[in-house]
């Protein structure tokens, strides 16, 4: 998530919820102090969760800002730096990044509108965020490095096809060709 407003942010204001995992994110927040629908897009933090608490988990995420300090909130209490993050969290294996993440150049989203194309935002080879993630079964276990990368895509591997399939493409044709 590359978005104007804070990068990881949950916008449910102050009510806490429970048990929740965050894990294996990419996110960077800058500029805001917008609003996207209705809901404000934060100030730029790199992380906002105002509802944290105590039994919930934030770890192996990758976290940052652009050209807006880093900083956060998480439950109550601020933070400025990673160690204040991880300190917060209790989490020690998340990373900071920034836009040099990214294997091409991507534009910061500011302002949110007009429109654009959807971002690349495949990994730069020996980013921060490259074999950061954790591993969890059946999602990011078919890695290609010494473990599972950050965000949506694993490096080296070709981006996932959204949208309607092509003619002649089902599931059964899909299986078929991975099974090769």
């Amino acid at each position: 998530c590359v978005r104007s407003g804070d990068g990881f942010f949950e916008h449910h204001g102050q009510d806490e919820y429970f048990r929740t995992v965050f894990k294996n994110n990419l996110c960077i927040g800058g500029p805001g102090k917008g609003r996207q629908g209705r809901y404000s897009s934060g100030m730029g933090q790199a992380v906002s969760l105002a509802g944290y608490n105590s039994t919930c988990e934030f770890d192996y995420n990758g976290v940052g800002t652009f050209q807006t300090p880093f900083r956060g909130l998480i439950g109550d209490q601020t933070f400025t730096d990673l160690e204040g993050l991880r300190r917060l969290t209790g989490g020690s294996h998340s990373v900071q990044v920034d836009m040099g993440v990214f294997a091409a150049a991507v534009e910061f989203p500011e302002p949110v509108y007009p429109e654009r194309e959807p971002a690349d935002l495949r990994l730069k080879p020996g980013s921060a965020a490259v074999d950061a993630a954790v591993l969890i079964p059946n999602v990011n276990d078919n890695y290609t490095g010494k473990g599972p990368d950050l965000g949506a895509y694993e490096l080296g591997q070709p981006p996932p096809h959204y949208g309607p399939r092509p003619p002649g493409m089902d599931e059964e044709t899909a299986w078929k060709e991975k099974s090769r």
